[in-house]
């Protein structure tokens, strides 16, 4: 249950403890399908406060950004990489030349 999640000790997790990322990647490959997926780790994410969660965090973020951008979903994306450029994790620039470089594309 979420209540048994929020009182783990702070040693349980780990980067990916709960397995999010395999989890994620069995769901169908769609935006429909991953973003209420995403926006529900962001949630939990946002209850529990972790030494990790800003990182975590970010790095939802920037799935979400992938995902709408592989969808068309341009603004969308422009908005998680916002979201994500908080946390300054490395992957932001990479996927914000990708973002570009798609809207490029579509002129």
């Amino acid at each position: 249950s979420v209540g048994s999640l929020l009182q783990k000790p702070d040693d349980y997790y780990g980067k990916d403890s709960l397995n999010w990322h395999a989890r994620l990647e069995m769901t169908q490959n769609s935006y429909r399908t991953k973003e209420p997926i995403l926006a529900f780790r962001r949630a939990l994410l946002g209850l529990v406060k972790r030494e990790n969660s800003s990182e975590l965090m970010g790095e939802c973020w920037l799935q979400s950004a992938r995902v709408a951008r592989k969808a068309g979903h341009h603004q969308t994306a422009y908005n998680a990489l916002l979201n994500a450029g908080e946390s300054k994790l490395s992957g932001h620039y990479v996927d914000r030349a990708k973002l570009l470089w798609s809207k490029v594309d579509m002129i």
